[in-house]
């Protein structure tokens, strides 16, 4: 009897295994599947983000990072507590240190956002080879200060 469980199970890890590697697999399975690897990650923005407001660095993030930028910490001018923004209005713009929130499938694609460099990627087209430069905007040290964004009314 377990001998057939065991066949059982065996047998229905290959389908599951076969139905994952099947090229007539639909595209919205593959996403899904894809999907559900995905998660949570916090990086900090590189200086190249400083002055754009969220929906422009979300694209940015989007387009050329293939990196989902979801919130960033936002600090009051007054100094008051941080707090998470999901999807701030336009008028918040990043500045210096600048955290992010991601949903992605490693913390490895997320360190794109730290390293991507205006000055040496623009022309990059494949985000894997967004790597950290040697260009002086990135030498800087990453402080171990709270990261933030402040909120700025534009006229």
């Amino acid at each position: 009897m377990q001998s057939s469980f065991l066949k059982s199970i065996n047998l229905t890890g290959q389908k599951l295994f076969f139905t994952l590697v099947e090229p007539e697999t639909p595209k919205w399975q593959n996403d899904y599947l894809c999907g559900t690897g995905m998660e949570m990650y916090t990086e900090t923005l590189s200086t190249s983000f400083v002055g754009m407001s969220f929906p422009q660095a979300a694209e940015l993030c989007f387009v050329k990072l293939k990196l989902l930028l979801l919130a960033i910490e936002i600090l009051h001018d007054d100094g008051s507590d941080s707090k998470i923004s999901i999807n701030p209005k336009s008028q918040v713009k990043l500045t210096q240190d600048t955290q992010g929130f991601f949903i992605a499938q490693s913390a490895d694609e997320v360190k794109r956002v730290w390293y991507y460099c205006k000055n040496c990627h623009e022309d990059v087209r494949d985000e894997k080879q967004i790597k950290k430069c040697k260009c002086k905007s990135l030498v800087q040290p990453r402080n171990g200060s709270r990261q933030k964004a402040r909120e700025k009314s534009t006229p």
